[in-house]
């Protein structure tokens, strides 16, 4: 039989699971449609972090799946009391994947569009290119054929 306190501890669990979720999202909101390099740069630490505070989360989940698995006496009460905060994380995990898949596109974009503004100062190099002279050998001359 498992410890007589698994019920709290795993509310407690997805309560604070729940909050942190929900502080992604918060964090996601502030980040704007438009994306400049500090926004960017914010957005990769708080990923970082995030990362790490998930391998937190999930390693505490094991532990817990795996004495709520072992523990043969769980009222239904209590059961029904876990299944609804885990129905309600999943629906905030699925709005925060939906966010965070929206996230994905914006960046995407933005990528292609600064990978044309890219290709289009290479083309503008290029043709500049043409227009050189060697300044040293003959400073004045014009290629007018170029």
């Amino acid at each position: 039989m498992g410890a007589p306190d698994l019920l709290p501890r795993v509310l407690d669990y997805f309560d604070r699971q729940i909050e942190w979720m929900r502080e992604a999202l918060r964090e996601l909101a502030e980040i704007g449609v438009t994306l400049d390099e500090n926004s960017l740069e914010r957005l990769a630490e708080q990923q970082r972090r995030r990362e790490a505070q998930y391998e937190h989360f999930l390693r505490e989940y094991h532990g817990l799946l795996d004495e709520w698995r072992r523990k043969q006496d769980i009222p239904d009460r209590e059961k029904r009391k876990v299944q609804e905060r885990a129905r309600h994380a999943q629906a905030i995990a699925a709005e925060l994947a939906e966010r965070y898949e929206q996230g994905t596109a914006l960046l995407e974009r933005e990528k292609a569009r600064n990978q044309r503004a890219i290709q289009t100062l290479r083309r503008g190099k290029t043709i500049a290119g043409k227009y050189r002279t060697d300044a040293t050998a003959n400073p004045d001359f014009i290629d007018r054929d170029a």
